[in-house]
């Protein structure tokens, strides 16, 4: 049997899902022959935090959440840097804080470049927080997105489990899906 797809407008392929075929009664059946119908099945995600830190571990991560994405999805790059200590102010404030959001900006850039050059809508954001995990969490669920994605750092599950890995607590943190590429 070789399958066909259905060419009339009452069965458009929808926009933002996975498609997957299935046979469907429709004029265009020819010779006992089935026609087969785009339809949606899973839904893709709207708005997607990518979480990156700058290691080469990343690059999977960024690839996944293009294909998450697809035609409709906006991607959140984001980096957790340190919160300022409160004992700096004034002008040292100001230029430590600009310091490192240059240096946050540095860590996104090449998620940025990729993701642009896939045509998929993006949003940067260089977050402060005391945890990277907490801070992961928190911006997940402060800017109203539909899953996580990220990569490990490549420690082993021994090092991950010893160091406390930043994964493994936004795993235990979420309220949302987290995808894990590896």
């Amino acid at each position: 049997m070789q399958a066909r797809f259905c060419p009339h407008k009452a069965f458009p392929p929808e926009r933002n899902t996975l498609e997957v075929l299935y046979p469907v009664a429709c004029p265009c059946t020819l010779n006992g022959n089935s026609v087969f119908r785009k339809s949606e099945v899973i839904m893709l995600y709207k708005r997607i935090l990518l979480p990156v830190d700058g290691s080469p571990h990343a690059t999977r991560a960024i690839e996944q959440a293009i294909h998450l994405a697809g035609d409709g999805g906006t991607i959140i790059v984001t980096t957790i840097v340190p919160v300022i200590p409160e004992a700096i102010t004034g002008e040292a404030f100001l230029k430590a804080k600009e310091d490192v959001e240059r240096g946050g900006h540095l860590i996104t850039e090449t998620a940025l470049k990729t993701i642009a050059s896939a045509g998929i809508p993006y949003e940067e954001r260089i977050i402060f927080a005391d945890s990277p995990a907490s801070g992961i969490v928190d911006a997940a669920t402060d800017l109203h997105c539909d899953i996580i994605v990220m990569a490990p750092r490549g420690r082993s599950e021994i090092e991950g489990i010893l160091l406390g890995s930043v994964t493994h607590r936004v795993l235990a943190l979420s309220p949302l899906p987290v995808l894990v590429v590896r």
